[in-house]
């Protein structure tokens, strides 16, 4: 059956959807509430590429070849390169300032795009998109400390100074979430992506459903009588 399909049945029954584990709508949400999902990607790669499309790629990639793809989401990397800063690129797909920020687990990350960058955030990046959780890893972020979203000078993603580039980790909340130490860029790390705006669909009134089912009920008697004539 089309997840799409399963998602919205899941909704009008009133049940947040969940896949193997990744909650798709937050619980706590209301109908007509506007929120953003983060993960870190299953898969790592290097950071040679100074283009920062290739990075966005790679976790947009990453969400379609999971349940993640239901959600018809645009991903981003949270990550910065020599041209475009993280919170430049994360906001190139219409990251909402007050919008809240959850992980495919169902814990709250951060309040809004500042909460986000502003260092520490409330829980850790740890699951990724197939459902794998308490992941203990590096991730290619090429950000400052204090996490305010630019890049670390030299050593953003696909820079050629010749520094190592900056990776945050896993295991934190605090400010090593985004800034935790650098290897270099041939080296192997995943990535954390961030959703465009999603939206808790609006459940139809009740009357909607007594419509919907009289509806099914004349059809089905229609078609039975027609067999039976």
């Amino acid at each position: 059956m089309n997840k799409s399909i399963i998602l919205l049945a899941l909704l009008l029954l009133g049940i947040a959807p969940i896949y193997g584990g990744l909650t798709l709508v937050p619980t706590g949400l209301s109908p007509g509430d506007s929120y953003h999902l983060v993960f870190v990607t299953s898969a790592s790669t290097t950071a040679l590429s100074t283009d920062i499309d290739d990075y966005n790629a790679i976790v947009q990639s990453a969400a379609d070849n999971s349940v993640l793809a239901s959600l018809g989401a645009t991903w981003t990397a949270i990550a910065s390169t020599p041209s475009v800063d993280a919170r430049d690129n994360v906001g190139g797909v219409g990251l909402d300032l007050s919008n809240s920020i959850f992980t495919v687990q169902d814990s709250l990350v951060a309040t809004s795009e500042a909460d986000l960058f502003n260092g520490s955030i409330l829980a850790p990046i740890n699951a990724d998109e197939l459902d794998n959780t308490s992941i203990s890893a590096f991730v290619w972020t090429g950000s400052q400390s204090g996490a305010n979203g630019l890049g670390e000078s030299g050593r953003q993603l696909g820079s050629t100074s010749g520094n190592s580039l900056i990776v945050g980790s896993t295991d934190f909340s605090d400010d090593r979430w985004m800034f935790a130490g650098s290897i270099f860029g041939n080296s192997q790390a995943r990535l954390y992506g961030i959703s465009s705006v999603l939206t808790v669909p609006v459940v139809p009134e009740p009357s909607s459903y007594l419509l919907f089912g009289i509806g099914l009920f004349s059809l089905s008697f229609y078609r039975r009588t027609k067999k039976s004539s």
